[in-house]
């Protein structure tokens, strides 16, 4: 059975129920997120609202301007590029891939951790695999909620 949520002592709204400890649900859609102010973002900028933001190069539609400009960074590269036309700052070390950087060794990096290899660093409770050894740690403590005590590198 749902509970009520209560916060500051204000009655609760009918936008959203709760469904155990910290979980509210969209009624509309039933996502479910753990703040309340998450799921109020949700309902006032995603939830049924047409798209807004389009991509000029692949005419895809994004619900919020920051999902745009990551989808730039990670689909176009446009801002990495762009940080390269600089007139005093010239690009020098393109991978393979079409990567730019202004710096060996962030190219260096890019080949080691990025660039057609697969993770190195892999959880011990649940096998999900990472990059990067801080991504990890992360991982470990944020969804298994303690510090793993050694990083073994993976397959």
């Amino acid at each position: 059975m749902a509970q009520w949520y209560k916060w500051n002592e204000e009655p609760p709204t009918p936008k959203h129920f709760q469904l155990g400890p910290f979980c509210f649900v969209c009624v509309r859609c039933d996502r479910k997120y753990k703040y309340v102010r998450n799921l109020k973002k949700h309902q006032r900028y995603q939830c049924g609202v047409p798209p807004q933001f389009q991509c000029k190069i692949c005419s895809n539609f994004f619900t919020q301007k920051s999902s745009l400009r990551g989808h730039m960074r990670t689909v176009h590269l446009l801002d990495i590029i762009r940080r390269c036309r600089k007139p005093t700052n010239r690009c020098e070390f393109i991978c393979g891939c079409g990567r730019i950087y202004k710096y060996r060794r962030n190219l260096t990096r890019h080949k080691r951790y990025e660039c057609g290899v697969s993770p190195q660093f892999q959880c011990e409770v649940c096998y999900k695999q990472f990059k990067y050894k801080n991504e990890l740690k992360a991982h470990m403590g944020f969804v298994h909620k303690f510090v793993i005590p050694r990083i073994e590198m993976g397959p």
